[in-house]
């Protein structure tokens, strides 16, 4: 599966899982994305200012949804 079998990054974390559940691919999905997030942030000041204005918008609502997803996790966990 994609999740965890992405080659570009080491996934110390990711041993063999022969069943994905919600909370595997939440806690997944949010740290990896947020990762890329950030290295976003970083080369998102390469770009012309109203570019990066739009981009910087952009980050901030996908940083509210993994904040969005990481409250779900937390829900999760705590059944």
């Amino acid at each position: 599966m994609h999740i965890l079998e992405h080659g570009h990054h080491d996934h110390e974390h990711a041993e063999e899982v022969t069943h994905i559940t919600p909370a595997i691919l939440l806690a997944h999905t949010i740290e990896h994305n947020r990762n890329h997030l950030e290295e976003l942030h970083d080369l998102i000041h390469q770009l012309e200012p109203e570019q990066a204005k739009k981009a910087h918008d952009a980050l901030e609502k996908v940083e509210e949804a993994y904040e969005k997803f990481a409250k779900v996790l937390e829900e999760i966990k705590e059944k």
